[in-house]
């Protein structure tokens, strides 16, 4: 006798394991917003970088580039920097900068480095040290965490800057191994506009 799948427990069985992915991915990891010295932009850092316009959604490709042509994926940092708010400004319009990091307060760059990221089209920059920051970190355990970091760490983060009467801006996203930071500069503003980005001031 041929038997009858359960349907109702199959649906149980596939909706605990989606429950339990998204788990694993930071849907309910707790989200903690502190001011002052952050990770990552502590040490002034030296970036090889490109520029975007348009919806943020589509920098994936930039970061899956960025990342390979460090010498090791698995070690390497990338970074984003978003200027624009989405909600003020239309989405073909935001502008952003994907960029790998290269190295930290003035240590050399390997040449080798450097040529495939000029010969990418790639520009370099030096990114100041900063002493305070909004930031709170996040898993990074694949593109599911992408999207629940998204949706969950930003309105807080809008949150903690309106309720403490803070000028935090732009936001970074740093990805390190299995972790992502995400940091507002409260000082040295204009030095985070990479060049081809034009400064603007936040109200």
């Amino acid at each position: 006798m041929i038997e009858v799948p359960c349907w109702g427990c199959v649906a149980l069985g596939l909706f605990v394991v989606a429950l339990l992915y998204l788990a694993y991915s930071g849907l309910f990891y707790p989200i903690v917003f502190r001011a002052a010295k952050p990770p990552h932009i502590c040490n002034k850092l030296s970036i090889f970088y490109k520029i975007h316009v348009g919806p943020y959604s589509n920098v994936g490709s930039l970061f899956g580039e960025a990342i390979k042509l460090l010498p090791s994926c698995d070690d390497g940092t990338t970074l984003g920097i978003y200027y624009d708010d989405p909600k003020t400004v239309k989405s073909e319009n935001c502008r952003s900068v994907v960029a790998a990091v290269v190295g930290e307060n003035d240590s050399p760059i390997d040449a080798n480095v450097k040529q495939r990221y000029l010969q990418a089209g790639y520009k370099q920059y030096e990114l100041p040290a900063v002493s305070r920051a909004v930031f709170c970190y996040f898993p990074f355990k694949g593109f599911a965490s992408i999207l629940i970091s998204v949706f969950r760490v930003y309105p807080k983060l809008e949150q903690f800057i309106l309720s403490n009467n803070l000028k935090a801006f732009p936001c970074l996203e740093v990805y390190h191994k299995q972790q992502i930071a995400f940091i507002s500069p409260l000082e040295h503003h204009k030095a985070f506009y990479a060049p081809g980005i034009e400064f603007t001031e936040e109200e």
